[in-house]
């Protein structure tokens, strides 16, 4: 009996500093979730990503940007064929007529539409080209390009304008050269936009071959 109540009297002596200290240090407590709850916090509040009036701004003026591109390679293409049908059209266009050509020419209403995609496609490949990342390494396929566009745009006038095959034949060989060249540096950049070419460079293509053919059937 007395070491039961020697038992009894150590338990109630001590459960006071026993009761706290289990209630403090258990996980289970209210201040140990609270605890560990602001630790999280703190961990992992740097991981949480902000999206502040800047982050809003550069992606305005990103899109921006790319819109702006895009319309500024629409109205290049367009305008160099804008500019390359003016220049001839002054062109008795009766002299084509009069030409002999292979069995295999197309009808001449065939040309425009043809042209008319081609020139949208040759412009959203640019357009891609254009804002890929990094800027840098876009350079020289714009440029090479603008000499394939240059070479585009002057041969109307070589043939319809002047009535020279020959020398029109010069110029759609260095186009198809200079677009062979477009085609591989723009795989490279954007697998898309070398896509988009293909169908370009296989009309003209084919325009070479039909340039040669009236050339040589009425040289």
């Amino acid at each position: 009996m007395r070491t039961l109540e020697a038992i009894e009297d150590f338990v109630k002596r001590h459960a006071c500093l026993l009761i706290p200290k289990i209630v403090v240090e258990s996980p289970a407590s209210p201040a140990a979730v609270v605890g560990a709850s602001s630790s999280w916090t703190s961990r992992h509040k740097a991981r949480v990503p902000r999206s502040g009036p800047d982050g809003g701004n550069r992606t305005v003026n990103e899109r921006a940007r790319k819109v702006t591109a895009l319309v500024i390679a629409l109205l290049l293409c367009y305008g160099v064929a804008a500019v390359g049908g003016l220049l001839g059209t002054g062109s008795d266009r009766s002299w084509y007529a009069d030409l002999a050509k292979p069995s295999w020419t197309p009808p001449s209403w065939v040309f425009g539409p043809v042209w008319m995609v081609l020139y949208g496609m040759m412009a959203v490949a640019v357009w891609l080209v254009w804002v890929s990342r990094p800027e840098r390494a876009s350079a020289a396929p714009i440029v090479v390009f603008a000499v394939q566009l240059a070479f585009n745009a002057v041969w109307t006038p070589l043939f319809f304008g002047l009535h020279r095959p020959g020398t029109a034949l010069v110029d759609i060989v260095l186009l198809w050269l200079a677009l062979l060249a477009t085609v591989s540096l723009f795989f490279r950049r954007r697998a898309i936009a070398g896509l988009l070419l293909v169908p370009y460079l296989l009309w003209v293509s084919f325009a070479v071959a039909l340039n040669l053919a009236i050339w040589r059937l009425n040289e």
